[in-house]
């Protein structure tokens, strides 16, 4: 197939899948291409190009609808993150969903995004995703590692009963026989691991990685209290009686029941509080707010108060649904994710060049794939070397 044809056809294959139309052989035709030809170029006709808000919201959409179709045909099973992403998805968001810089070089005046040539050579080795890692720390201090640890594990802490299983921590209050004293767990995801832990009222916490949650094995008194650090989304249990309180950082959140997430990594600028379900009210200081489903309170680290915002859930809980979603991220917000999911070292070598970043990549992926990506904006390289990532501008 000559160049012009063949990015006539690449071309027809992206927009099939844009329009839905896309059949399973052409989706392994187009796979193929990807990891063979790196070096055809695939021009996206002006349809796709009208705008980038429109660009942007044809490859969301089309994207988060493979999404929910996946969830859906997976709740029957009841997986609590996706397992799978369908192939096709995968492969033209790879290709096609960086808006950042399909338009910085439409800008430049060309009319095709032309990907990387292979990078291998500069990847000396490769560093798989992260998956169900954590440490569970113990009332006297003793440390568990819970990846390592068998499915049915019992332990009885305080008035609590702890069972491991598929992947998670359940607590069980009201063992007979122990006194009413209330002791405290802590579970603690390392760079690379992620966690779901059932406390002892029902209500179940995903953490992020790089994340911990220290709470009460057992929930007495006249409210439910734990603090966080890191990340994490929350499924608070109903109960008027003894409001949920979450501590991260500078920001107090308090609930009855309801569904949000906290993003409180201290290598970050802000700290956030994005709410889904129900209502809560965030505190800083003397600064209180009360959120509403799709709102989002953003604090600045040693600022006051909160700005207010209106989001887009599903983004804000890519992370918990198996997915890294950058909207306009700059590259070291991105690195950061990077840094946390895959556990690694992130160097800048010179200057970093200014990229904004708009996309969504399984993190189920290895960094290869991910740096790849990345490196489609032409912008920008890197190099793997055992754990660490180099990166610098590209032509330095």
């Amino acid at each position: 197939m000559n160049s012009k044809k063949g990015n006539k056809r690449y071309q027809d294959l992206a927009e099939k899948w844009l329009n839905g139309t896309i059949t399973p052989e052409e989706e392994q035709e187009f796979s193929t291409w990807y990891h063979t030809d790196q070096d055809a170029p695939v021009t996206v006709t002006s349809y796709y190009a009208e705008s980038e808000a429109e660009h942007k919201a044809k490859i969301f959409h089309a994207i988060k609808e493979s999404i929910n179709q996946e969830k859906e045909s997976r709740s029957s099973r009841k997986k609590t993150f996706l397992a799978t992403w369908i192939s096709a998805a995968a492969v033209i968001a790879l290709l096609l969903v960086s808006v950042g810089a399909y338009f910085s070089l439409l800008q430049e005046g060309g009319s095709s995004i032309k990907a990387v040539t292979k990078p291998h050579l500069r990847y000396k080795n490769d560093v798989p995703a992260g998956g169900e890692k954590a440490l569970l720390t113990l009332a006297d201090g003793q440390v568990i590692v819970l990846e390592e640890s068998r499915d049915g594990m019992e332990l009885e802490q305080g008035i609590a009963k702890v069972i491991k299983m598929n992947g998670s921590l359940a607590y069980n209050q009201g063992v007979k026989g122990n006194n009413n004293e209330v002791v405290y767990n802590t579970v603690s995801t390392p760079r690379g691991g992620q966690y779901q832990v059932v406390l002892a009222d029902g209500s179940k916490v995903w953490l992020n990685a790089a994340s911990s949650i220290r709470f009460p094995t057992a929930f007495t008194g006249k409210e439910r209290k734990v603090q966080l650090i890191g990340e994490a989304y929350f499924e608070i249990a109903r109960n008027t009686a003894m409001p949920f309180k979450v501590e991260a950082g500078e920001v107090e959140v308090k609930v009855l029941g309801t569904h949000f997430n906290v993003m409180a990594y201290q290598d970050e600028k802000v700290l956030e509080t994005t709410l889904l379900e129900g209502s809560v009210q965030v505190t800083q200081a003397e600064k209180e707010q009360v959120l509403v489903p799709g709102q989002q309170a953003v604090h600045q680290y040693g600022g006051a108060g909160f700005k207010l915002k209106k989001v887009d859930v599903e983004d804000v809980t890519a992370w918990k649904n198996g997915v890294f979603l950058f909207e306009q991220s700059d590259l070291k917000q991105v690195m950061r994710q990077v840094q946390r999911w895959y556990d690694v070292e992130v160097v800048y070598e010179g200057t970093v060049p200014a990229l904004a970043f708009t996309g969504v990549i399984p993190r189920k992926e290895n960094v290869s794939k991910l740096l790849e990506v990345l490196e489609m904006t032409g912008g920008v390289e890197f190099e793997i070397s055992g754990r660490t990532v180099l990166v610098h501008k590209k032509g330095n």
